[in-house]
């Protein structure tokens, strides 16, 4: 998990370079995916001028170019022509969390974020019982998976959802402990 995080911008960039046969050979892919593609390449292209320290935090939203229109041709399948459009090469965020870490706090952000999952998966998966180290684990993943396409990482509500999460599955592993009186 730590080298795919580390490694994003550099996983990410085949595809991103590659997006017009992607998207003219591969049958059904969805038109949202075809934008976020285009604003990983701008955010894997910014990215490289300040890999270091990054642009600074919550600076997504102003990156030089981000508000700057690019075509974006989606497939329609009615028509033999695509549909243009013109969008933001970066619309408030990076739509995917390794790249706005690396965006915003550069190599130093981002191994500071590794190491507090890996002690955030130590704490709560490794070190647990297996009955509380499943969910969690599993809890784990689906947020890191939809941090990774989807929501900005500052985005409150999302971050609420989080801990409301960790919360309910934390208050599972103690609803069979015995009552007070069995004990």
């Amino acid at each position: 998990m730590s080298a795919v995080l580390l490694l994003m911008p550099l996983l990410l960039t085949p595809l991103t370079n590659n997006i017009e046969p992607l998207v003219r050979n591969v049958p059904n892919f969805p038109n949202s995916f075809t934008h976020r593609i285009l604003i990983w390449d701008f955010t894997i292209d910014r990215i490289a001028e300040k890999p270091l320290f990054g642009w600074g935090l919550e600076t997504s939203r102003t990156i030089p170019g981000g508000d700057e229109k690019r075509k974006i041709n989606y497939a329609v399948p009615w028509a033999d022509k695509p549909l243009i459009i013109w969008d933001e090469n970066l619309p408030l965020h990076p739509h995917n969390g390794a790249l706005q870490v690396w965006l915003e706090l550069g190599l130093f952000g981002m191994l500071v974020v590794v190491a507090l999952l890996r002690k955030i998966v130590r704490t709560q998966v490794v070190d647990r019982s297996v009955q509380a180290a499943g969910p969690m684990a599993g809890f784990l993943g689906a947020v890191i998976a939809v941090y990774c396409v989807a929501f900005g990482l500052m985005q409150s509500w999302w971050i609420a959802i989080m801990f409301l999460g960790w919360a309910a599955l934390r208050a599972m592993e103690y609803g069979d402990l015995p009552a007070e009186a069995d004990r």
